[in-house]
């Protein structure tokens, strides 16, 4: 329950008390879930967002809100906008010809200090 408050609580930490205590783990899902019932929208909104994230592990329900379709759908086509205008803007940098032409596989692989040496 420790890493759950902390929001430190991890995958292999809820299987190893699955496989080794699965009754335990079954009444600790029970208590946070009737914990859970009785706590206000404001107070989950305050919320720490890795607790939610923790709850969310525990009780295999999305407590955040953020790993719902609606909001991943959301998330998405807002950053696909934001995408749109930034390629679309003036002021972007276009690859030429010339530009493609000195790229080599070769310079490709130098790491910055090759490329330092090189231009010497």
């Amino acid at each position: 329950m420790d890493q759950v408050r902390s929001g430190n609580l991890t995958k292999e930490y809820l299987e190893a008390v699955g496989s080794v205590y699965p009754v335990l783990l079954d009444k600790m899902k029970e208590s946070v879930m009737d914990e859970m019932a009785s706590v206000d929208e404001d107070t989950l909104k305050k919320m720490p967002y890795k607790v939610k994230m923790a709850l969310s592990m525990l009780l295999g329900a999305d407590m955040a809100n953020g790993l719902s379709a609606q909001s991943i759908v959301a998330n998405q086509s807002k950053l696909g906008q934001t995408g749109n205008k930034q390629s679309g803007s003036a002021d972007s940098v276009r690859p030429t010809q010339k530009g493609l032409e000195k790229i080599t596989m070769a310079s490709m692989a130098q790491t910055p200090l090759q490329k330092a040496i090189a231009k010497g």
